[in-house]
């Protein structure tokens, strides 16, 4: 189990990006300065990833992946899903994969690198969330209340032993501890991993309008120069402890209105079978590049 002044860093990392209010000695104007690109905007590549104890010994596969952008200048924000199985070049590797790989190839580097390929966007940083770090946040915060927008039953849930773990919620706003929020999140049996793209984000919203709510943030923050040292198993990231306040502050006041939300989903892509047999997704570049624009802002620059 994770200790306390872990679980406070993750919560501290989880909402840098998304949190609208936050509070520290630092002016926001310097945090913003720290932290923020040549262009003003702040980028975070947040993955999640499989760690069953089985698959403990390899550097593994990313569940989730998630590209998360604050402009402190314009006061926008933006979150931009994309699919495990969405077939990539992987940079410096003379070939391509699904951008899923690109984390078990090399590490959070080499996943920035992939995106920054493949979508044109500079990713200053990345945070890697492994299974039992999203629970422990999600119980340390008492859970979340997330609408359901149809009932959910998935015989085939993988157990984190091998196995299977059977899992069901029903239609409508359900609290949800960290271990149903974790299946929730990971479940594709009854649509698709485009459905399961839509969840995470809805969760992800959910924190943010928690510690929103409790005003939980300023603790957090407040507390986060005694803890970083105990940062631990839970996460992998190349983020600083003045980084991570930096992109916390950074997000100051941006309302839930200035941040836009999509995934790369079925219109984008293309479902293709390789030569060596693996289900991929091809990408359709003009209407991906279209979303990144949106998402991002940079139309309407």
């Amino acid at each position: 189990m994770l200790s306390s002044s872990r679980k406070i860093l993750l919560v501290l990392v989880l909402l840098a990006m998304l949190v609208g209010s936050a509070f520290t000695t630092v002016s926001p104007a310097r945090a913003a300065a720290d932290a923020q690109q040549d262009d003003g905007r702040i980028t975070v590549l947040l993955l999640g990833a499989d760690t069953r104890p089985r698959y403990r010994t390899e550097r593994p596969r990313t569940d989730s992946i998630m590209l998360l952008m604050v402009d402190p200048q314009q006061q926008t924000g933006g979150v931009l899903s994309i699919p495990r199985d969405l077939y990539v070049e992987i940079p410096g590797w003379g070939f391509s994969d699904r951008i899923n790989a690109a984390y078990r190839l090399g590490g959070g580097e080499l996943a920035m690198k992939t995106v920054e390929h493949n979508f044109g966007i500079q990713v200053d940083y990345y945070v890697l969330v492994e299974f039992d770090g999203f629970t422990t946040l999600i119980d340390e915060i008492g859970g979340l209340d997330v609408y359901v927008p149809r009932r959910i039953h998935d015989p085939l849930y993988p157990g984190m032993n091998g196995g299977f773990d059977p899992f069901t919620i029903e239609q409508g706003v359900q609290h949800m501890d960290g271990e149903t929020a974790l299946k929730y999140v990971r479940t594709r049996y009854t649509d698709s991993d485009f459905g399961r793209l839509q969840r995470q984000q809805d969760v992800l919203f959910a924190l943010r309008d928690k510690v929103l709510s409790l005003n939980m943030l300023p603790t957090l923050i407040a507390k986060a120069p005694s803890l970083y040292a105990t940062i631990g198993n839970s996460i992998r990231t190349n983020m600083g402890l003045g980084e991570m306040i930096a992109a916390a502050q950074a997000a100051y006041g941006i309302p839930r209105e200035n941040i836009r939300s999509a995934t790369i989903d079925r219109s984008h892509t293309t479902p293709f079978v390789t030569t060596q047999g693996a289900d991929v997704l091809l990408p359709d570049e003009e209407k991906i590049n279209a979303l990144v624009a949106e998402v991002f802002w940079l139309s309407e620059e």
